[in-house]
Parts: C-alpha cells; structure tokens; sequence
C-alpha cells in the first residue's frame, strides 16, 4: 500500500498525462494478480501433497512423502502428518506381520482353534477345525457357530463357558465322513474388556480306541482267569475241609494258596469293574439318592472290619438330608472303597470320620483317617491304577492298587470330582464332590 501511495504521488508530481496513469493503473494490477497467483500456488502445493499422502495411506501405500515447504502453520500439519504416516505404516507393517505368524501358527497346529465373540459369532477358525467338524472357509464368515456346526455338545460347552466364565471340558463322538472323538476345552477370554471364547479341539479318537482294546483284552484275560482259579480256590477249601490229618506243612501250604487265590480272585474282580466303568456302556440306575442313608449303611458294614482292628469308625452328618443324582450301587462302591481303604491303613487303635455336606451346588463327602499319610508328590497319582505309595503294606493288607482308581472313574462318571489332602505322619482325607439335588422326590423312586 505505501508503494501504491509513493507511486501515486510520484506520478501524479511528475505528469499529468491520462495515458501514463492507465499504464500505471494496469501495471499495479497485474502486478497483484501475480502476487495473488504466487500466494495461491504456495498454499495449494502443499495442500494438494497432503490430500494425494491421504489418498495414497487410504489404499494402504503408506511410502508417499509430504516435503514440508512452509514454515507457517500450513507447513507444521503437513510435517505433523508425515510423521503420523510413517508411525501408521510402522505399526500397520508390525500388524501385518503378526497376523502373518498367527496364520502360519494355526495352520501348522494340530489342535483344532475357533474363536467366536460375545454374540457367539465365529471370529477365527483354523484348517484342521473346519477338517475335523467338516466346514468350508466360505461357511463361517462372521455367523454364529450355533448355525455352522451344528453340535449340541459344542455348542452347550460354549453357552456354559460364557454363563461361569470358566474353563469347560468335555468330550463327544460325531459322525461325518469318519467317526471321531473329540476332546474340546472352551476358555474365556483373557481380557475382560472384549467378551469371547476360544475352543480348542484334539481328536483323541486313535487313543479311545486303543484305550477300547486294552479294555477289551483286560476283560477277557479277567474272565478266563476266573473259572481256573475258582477250581484251584475249590480245591485248596476241599483238601483243607477234608477232615484228614493233613502235616502241619502242608497246610500251611494250602492256607497260603487259598490266601493268594483270594487275592488274585479280588484283582479280577476290580478289573472286571474297572473295564466295566471305563467302557461307558455301563447301564447306571440314576435316580434321587439320600446319602445320609448310603453312608449309614455302608459304615454298618464295615463296623465289624473296624472293631476288629480296634478302629473308631464314626460318621458326622449335617444339619439335615442332603441328595445326589447318581448310581446307588454306584456310589456304594464308590464309598465302600474308601472305607475299606482308610481302615487297611489305620493302625489299631486309631480314628476315621466320614462326614458329608453341601457347598455351593455340590455334596462333598470326606473320608478321614489319621494313617501314616501320603507325601504331597504322590497325592495325584494315587487314583491312578496300579499305583501304590507302598507296596510292601498293600502286599500285607491285599490292596490291589484298584479301588481309588475305581472311585475316580464311578465319580467322574456322576459328573463328579475327586480330591486328597493329606500330612504325613498324620493321616489323610479322601474327598469326593457330586452334583447336590437341591429337590428330590425320593430316595427310593427313579425320577423320569
């Protein structure tokens, strides 16, 4: 403006010519028109690097580079959104890579894994999923797992996990192109702020098999063993009966036969019942049992056992019946195992309690004795078959390393669990939890 001014007054001092003051008119604007121009072109340069950066990080090129060329707030944004374009294409590429290795790590597994959200939509499903339950990839995306594999098992172990919001295990056959067993565990998600579960599947149908045969073969072996040793049994008890002077000797040989075909007799028979549970094919009566008068009667049966070794043998019942949904002649084993367990290791004058109660929606019953104890390393393998914390004194007493293995598989059986905790040198409590039927017609009526 001064310059306009300055210019003016020059002109206006040194001619009066109109031509002159046109000239001067159209000089000035064309000399604006050319400051406006250069304005422009310095504001719109920018800009338009800006805009085709943008346009570029939408289609996923993050390599386009905005040169700053102001030093006006203009040129601060630019340089600021460079830098956020190298900052998103850094976490962008880290992101890329490891879906990348997640994709390669699922596909290599041979679990099966599906994710599936809040809304029990599938999130992620990897090959051997979609070979196992016999989708497609183009069968899932986005839909509820209720309607692509339709499983009730699954998909009940899914609906559980979501209402504890614990881990839910459990185990099923299906049918398809092949015949499979599969185990599966449904976890949670870890994070609580995104709602979800994760269910990862094994074929364990090759090992149910093999477990099938073992079975098969320990029954059989079992059941032609019986008939020889019951004609040895029968022999050893006649010669014994006879009435005939028989040498001291030689009676104590047949004493040590009857003795040891006992105890081979009682082996067969816990295998035949191990076989038999472990099958599943096990036709169970279930039905409302009150265990106040299960734990009564079995404690009457083995009071003569305990009497005679000197052992109190006492039960501590609660304030009023309490009902389990299982097997009575189940859970009579089940009780009567351990029973004769703790009295086999209580030493003569010693105590065991059974006690039963509720907590939360089980009945736990508790064995107690205060025996020799078991360390704490062999507390979970002694429901294991076979397994003796010592051999040489369940020699002496004609344990035959079956009966807690027995237990494990009658409970888990009546969906429910077993436990043991135990001090040596202080005795030991053997605890089994089943399902409590909080309403029960009756004890003696099998429910519909």
């Amino acid at each position: 403006m001064a310059v306009v001014i300055a210019g003016s007054l020059w002109l206006s001092s040194q001619t009066t010519d109109p031509y002159s003051w046109m000239a001067f008119v159209v000089a000035l604007v064309l000399s604006g028109a050319t400051a406006a121009l250069w304005t422009a072109k310095s504001v719109t340069r920018p800009l338009r690097e800006i805009v085709q950066s943008i346009r570029a990080m939408n289609r996923g090129d993050f390599k386009r580079h905005i040169r700053k060329q102001r030093n006006d707030e203009l040129g601060i944004a630019a340089a600021e959104l460079d830098e956020l374009r190298l900052r998103l294409g850094n976490d962008i590429a880290e992101l890329r890579q490891h879906a990348s290795q997640l994709r390669n790590v699922l596909a290599s597994m041979a679990e099966g894994v599906i994710a599936v959200n809040a809304e029990g939509r599938l999130l992620l499903a990897n090959e051997t999923s979609r070979n196992l339950l016999e989708f497609s990839r183009s069968d899932w995306g986005n839909r509820p797992l209720v309607e692509v594999v339709r499983i009730r098992p699954l998909n009940d172990a899914v609906e559980e996990c979501f209402e504890t919001g614990a881990e839910v295990r459990t185990e099923f056959e299906i049918s398809g192109v092949m015949r499979r067993t599969l185990d599966v565990r449904a976890t949670p998600f870890p994070d609580d702020a995104t709602a979800g579960v994760v269910l990862v599947l094994r074929d364990i149908s090759q090992l149910r098999r093999l477990e099938a045969v073992q079975r098969d073969f320990v029954a059989n072996v079992s059941h032609e063993l019986k008939t020889p040793l019951s004609s040895i049994m029968a022999c050893a008890e006649t010669v014994r009966m006879s009435g005939e002077q028989i040498p001291k000797d030689l009676l104590n040989f047949i004493v040590r036969i009857e003795k040891d075909a006992n105890r081979l007799d009682q082996l067969i028979i816990d295998l035949l019942n191990l076989a038999r549970v472990e099958s599943g094919k096990d036709a169970f009566d279930i039905r409302d049992i009150a265990v106040g008068e299960l734990v009564t009667a079995c404690v009457e049966r083995f009071s003569t056992a305990a009497t005679f070794r000197s052992i109190a043998l006492r039960i501590s019942p609660p304030d009023g019946p309490l009902f389990v949904r299982a097997d009575s002649s189940g859970m009579r084993v089940i009780l009567d195992n351990l029973i004769d367990n703790a009295i086999k290791y209580t030493s003569s004058g010693g105590h065991i309690i059974v006690r039963w109660f509720a907590e939360d929606d089980r009945v736990v019953i508790q064995v107690e004795d205060d025996g020799p104890g078991i360390a704490r390393e062999d507390w979970g393998r002694v429901f294991e078959r076979f397994y003796r914390v010592d051999k040489a004194r369940s020699v002496e007493t004609g344990g035959t390393g079956l009966g807690l293995a027995i237990v494990k598989h009658l409970t888990q059986t009546f969906r429910g669990t077993v436990g043991l905790t135990s001090e040596l040198g202080k005795g030991s409590t053997f605890e089994v939890r089943v399902p409590l039927r909080r309403v029960a017609n009756s004890p003696a009526t099998p429910s519909q």
